[in-house]
């Protein structure tokens, strides 16, 4: 059973239809939100049928001036960092070592960025720290600057591109990609 503060903190609406049509569908639903534990219910099902919030779980965010929706109701497709890190990992694991670490770089640099990307201080830090490396590097040289970009663009892929690219069309197919309509 709820306590006083937690009732408190559990909101109910109940949804009336806006115009005749709409009698035909069921005429209540009801959202519960839940503002300690951050989630939201609605008697709609739209999020456990379809996978994403209903709009009458937005009008109660709304209503409780909620503007940011919990992450746990932001589909993986909608974030930002779509491709997760452990898939890019796996992609470049098996070229060995130092393309390991040169992909765990990248990522690093990458998220840091990311992180900073609105506070302007810790990024001009970053950026000044970052050039005071890049010429302590310069300084000692770099075993990768008497490379052909060529041959670095190899050692990252992991792999050589062939002399040579064989690819032959199928065999057998005269409909150029169209599907066969049969003409009674």
């Amino acid at each position: 059973m709820l306590n006083i503060k937690e009732l408190m903190m559990v909101k109910t609406i109940i949804y009336y239809p806006e115009s005749p049509s709409d009698l035909s569908l069921s005429t209540d639903f009801k959202v519960m939100f839940n503002q300690k534990e951050d989630s939201i219910t609605c008697s709609s099902m739209f999020y456990i049928q379809k996978g994403f919030l209903c709009r009458y779980s937005f009008y109660v965010y709304s209503i409780n001036e909620i503007d940011i929706i919990p992450s746990k109701y932001i589909l993986k497709r909608w974030r930002k960092d779509i491709i997760p890190l452990e898939l890019l990992r796996q992609t470049y694991s098996n070229y060995g070592k130092e393309s390991k670490m040169i992909q765990d770089a990248f990522i690093t640099f990458g998220s840091i960025v990311n992180k900073l990307a609105k506070e302007e201080v810790g990024l001009s830090n970053f950026l000044s720290n970052l050039q005071e490396y890049l010429s302590e590097v310069n300084k000692r040289g770099s075993s990768m600057s008497s490379c052909s970009k060529y041959a670095r663009m190899t050692s990252l892929r992991g792999a050589s591109v062939p002399n040579t690219i064989n690819v032959k069309n199928p065999e057998g197919i005269t409909n150029n990609g169209r599907e066969k309509i049969d003409q009674h």
